[in-house]
């Protein structure tokens, strides 16, 4: 089975989409225009109140493109002393006029309230006063609105509330909360939501939660929906269209939860299709990440034409990439959207600095979704030809790393956040298994030790480094200091040589350079390196650890090797020569034991065991093949040293080889200092 699903990979499986399609979309996420960015903190802000729940009413007017009556309670609870409460909430006065939302009144408890705006555009906040504070005590702000909205320019679509003649719907990742209703807007502060909204006769609204009233009449219809679950600002969310509605249901230990397609009623056949496979990643990501978070409520797909992506509301994903009667073409879309249930919904990114604890996991859950459907064939394939091949093609250039990237969008939402971040999961996953004996399922347990911990709450990115080496009992500061706090990857070229020492043993003498440039902070990584030997009779695997710029290392194997497949599972994010060195078989009574050092000063030099009056020649030649340096010597019977005299050659890198009686035994890089 595993050799038919290789084959059935390398023939490219119909229907599922090609890495230059899955990086076009990626390519068109990160190139979308965008505006209102704003200093992204690295911690949580320290309110002294607590968001407890928002309970959003809005009456939609399609033909004015507006809001006819809004109104927002914002339940919360005093922690500390406070003369005030602000919300973040884009007016008309911060943008172009005639163009925002006008605030008509502001209560605190069911009184006027003293209020006022300040700040400007995206950073636009309306503070409320609190004439007696009592610490413990919940209080209710109400905001009355109405106006059109403004738009922050989305990830996905032009943002926040986007009302044309046929739909709307909302776009909030990862400012547009705040420009359709008044919120603390911050992935950190989570409540409850609760949303009414009122659209023209014959269109539905889905919304976040459990739909638990409607009321309709000729001209308007009604939808009350309740989540009583905690929510992140960006992801409450609302849609309202002529939907056609497609009902599922996953079951999984004996619990059962509905789930909803809304799509139109053209494509709703097509839909039954397309939507098919998703029961079996919930059933994936169930087993390994635990129960789907929200078999209390429900999860609901929304097919939006409009959008240029998806986004993965609380038990609503939005999605824009089309239908097409195709159960391969779009399901890693859908389980990347998913698998955010778990990784961004449940547990949320506790800043935008943390972003790849959201994107970095579902894009890792991509490969997890074809490894639980088609086996490890497809999971590894997912990671080398489409992320990490992604990674390489679109890398952010000067480099940056995966925590805290940077202060634009484009960086914070890059391929780095998502396609790198992801690979370093998988990463991560086979250095446990190495390190842990070949426990594969400790990296699963991590991660819900790690959810856990943080259930419909927030994360940061120390949070899971400390959580993650708690569980395994692993120290890996090496490991996340290098890949998700410094930028870039390792570059190696590797040079190898194999000598016979009789008996059918081999000696393999490997030699490992990092040639990556260490500006802008790129590292010297240190990793467990899986080496792959192939020969006639010969099929092992080694690993070896590499921490330096150059190291030398010396092995003997049973078998005479002929191939050497650096990283064979893709353990590392990097790139590589391999340049073969399979010596001659050695005369009889010769055996090579050390070439070095390596880097080296003043000397390069070989030590070896041979009878007396072997001919050995140690040769030096620069990386574009010109000779460098030579000496040689005429053995004595037993231990011989030969060394090159290196303190007057340039530094730099060079290749080395050692022959005896005219057979090449080894060759190797030297570094001069």
């Amino acid at each position: 089975m595993m050799n038919a699903i290789a084959l059935f990979i390398l023939a490219w499986p119909s229907g599922i989409p090609s890495p230059q399609e899955v990086w076009a979309v990626d390519e068109k996420l990160r190139l979308k225009e965008r505006w209102g960015i704003m200093a992204l903190d690295t911690t949580p802000p320290d309110l002294p109140w607590d968001i407890l729940r928002y309970r959003i009413a809005l009456t939609v007017d399609t033909v004015g493109d507006s809001v006819m009556n809004g109104r927002c309670d914002v339940e919360f609870q005093i922690i500390r002393d406070t003369s005030f409460i602000w919300f973040n909430f884009v007016d008309s006065m911060s943008a172009t006029p005639q163009i925002g939302f006008s605030v008509d009144s502001v209560l605190l408890d069911g009184s006027h309230a003293t209020w006022s705006f300040y700040g400007s555009d995206t950073a636009r906040r309306i503070r409320i006063a609190i004439p007696n504070p009592v610490p413990g005590r919940i209080d209710t702000a109400s905001v009355f609105y109405h106006g059109k909205p403004t738009h922050p320019a989305g990830i996905i679509s032009s943002g926040g509330l986007v009302i044309g003649d046929t739909i709307c719907y909302v776009d909030d990742e990862p400012w547009g909360a705040r420009h359709w209703f008044p919120c603390v807007d911050v992935p950190s502060e989570k409540a409850r939501s609760d949303l009414t909204a009122t659209v023209p006769a014959g269109w539905r609204v889905v919304a976040n939660g459990v739909l638990v009233d409607s009321v309709k009449n000729l001209t308007w219809w009604t939808y009350h929906w309740v989540n009583d679950r905690q929510i992140a600002s960006y992801l409450i969310v609302f849609a309202a269209y002529d939907f056609a509605v497609l009902r599922d249901t996953f079951a999984f230990s004996g619990d059962t939860v509905p789930i909803y397609h809304y799509v139109s009623h053209h494509d709703s056949a097509n839909a039954e299709l397309d939507y098919k496979l998703l029961p079996k990643a919930m059933e994936g990501y169930s087993t390994l990440y635990g129960i789907y978070p929200f078999m209390d409520q429900k999860y609901g797909q929304v097919q939006i034409d409009e959008l240029g992506g998806a986004m993965e509301n609380q038990t609503n994903t939005f999605t824009g990439f089309g239908i097409y009667g195709d159960s391969l073409r779009t399901i890693w879309v859908q389980a990347h959207e998913l698998s955010h249930q778990w990784w961004g919904d449940y547990v949320t990114c506790g800043t935008w600095p943390d972003i790849w604890l959201n994107e970095g996991f579902a894009t890792f859950s991509e490969a997890v979704w074809w490894g639980w459907y088609m086996g490890p064939a497809m999971y590894q394939f997912w990671i080398d030809s489409v992320r990490m091949k992604g990674y390489f093609q679109y890398q952010t250039w000067p480099p940056i790393p995966i925590y805290n990237p940077g202060q634009s969008l484009d960086e914070l939402f890059s391929v780095e956040t998502y396609n790198k971040a992801g690979c370093v999961l998988h990463s991560l996953r086979k250095v446990t298994e190495y390190m842990l004996g070949g426990d594969t399922m400790a990296f699963w347990a991590a991660l819900r030790y790690y959810k856990n911990n943080h259930a419909e709450s927030y994360a940061l990115t120390k949070d899971f480094v400390q959580e993650y080496q708690a569980f395994t009992g692993l120290t890996l500061d090496w490991f996340f200091g290098e890949w998700l706090y410094k930028p870039g990857y390792p570059e190696y070229r590797v040079i190898w040589s194999a000598d016979s020492i009789g008996s059918g043993l081999w000696q393999v003498n490997l030699t490992i350079n990092q040639i990556q440039s260490h500006d802008y902070g790129v590292p010297t990584f240190k990793m467990p390196v899986p080496m792959k030997f192939t020969g006639p009779s010969l099929d092992t695997t080694l690993v070896v650890w590499d921490s330096l710029d150059a190291q030398n290392f010396s092995f003997v194997i049973s078998g005479k090797p002929t191939a050497l497949k650096f990283d064979p599972e893709n353990w590392i994010i990097d790139e590589h020569t391999v340049q073969t060195g399979v010596t001659e078989e050695a005369p009889a009574g010769v055996r090579l034991l050390s070439l070095g050092p390596n880097p080296a000063r003043d000397a390069f030099r070989v030590e070896f065991i041979a009878p007396a009056g072997i001919s050995a020649e140690l040769s030096l030649y620069s990386v574009d093949g010109r000779f460098a340096a030579r000496n040689g010597v005429l053995s004595s019977d037993g231990l011989n040293a030969l060394s090159v005299d290196l303190s007057r050659l340039p530094s730099g890198l060079y290749f080395t080889e050692f022959k005896v009686d005219g057979k090449r035994l080894a060759e190797t890089k030297v570094v001069k200092k």
